[in-house]
């Protein structure tokens, strides 16, 4: 079976193919790690602290494609991770993980993206179905080969999104 980068037509070349998950909580931690892994992605970094995770991204920001962070962080609180992810990573899609109920805290964290300029492309609720990461996975790579042409000067076309009966996303080519 093709793996997720695979079957979305993931340029080979594309150096945003990482993902870096932000989570104190070990087991949720090494499972989303394992289940992104299962749906093809290559390479994912893993920080159970804030602080972890800020150094993971001044040393690699350049190759993560997505961030996957919880905002239930114990060092900071999620305004102060949202800012810290926009100075360190502004360019890298961002989904961010909760327990809560997502109605109350999604328009302060949708606002507080637009405010710090951080690109937020998801909240997803704990646990985290395979449809919900096959989404944040598809705009991520989308976003990131779409600035990765900018940078190369090419103005890309419109990419069309389809869902095989997988469910597993069909981006395709430029």
């Amino acid at each position: 079976m093709l793996g997720f980068m695979q079957q979305a037509h993931v340029s080979p070349r594309a150096s945003r193919s990482s993902v870096l998950v932000i989570e104190e909580h070990p087991f949720q931690r090494r499972t989303l790690a394992k289940r992104l892994h299962a749906l093809g992605v290559p390479r994912v970094l893993e920080a159970a602290r804030a602080a972890e995770a800020l150094e993971l991204l001044g040393a690699r920001a350049g190759s993560i494609a997505l961030i996957l962070s919880s905002v239930d962080m114990p060092e900071l609180d999620a305004h102060e991770l949202l800012r810290a992810l926009a100075a360190e990573a502004p360019q890298t899609a961002v989904a961010v993980l909760s327990t809560l109920d997502r109605t109350p805290i999604r328009a302060k964290i949708e606002s507080k993206a637009v405010e710090y300029g951080l690109h937020l492309i998801g909240m997803l609720e704990k646990p985290v179905t395979d449809d919900a990461l096959r989404a944040v996975l598809v705009r991520a790579l989308a976003g990131a080969e779409h600035a990765e042409h900018a940078a190369q000067g090419a103005a890309p076309a419109e990419r069309e999104r389809t869902l095989d009966q997988d469910g597993a996303a069909d981006l395709l080519t430029w």
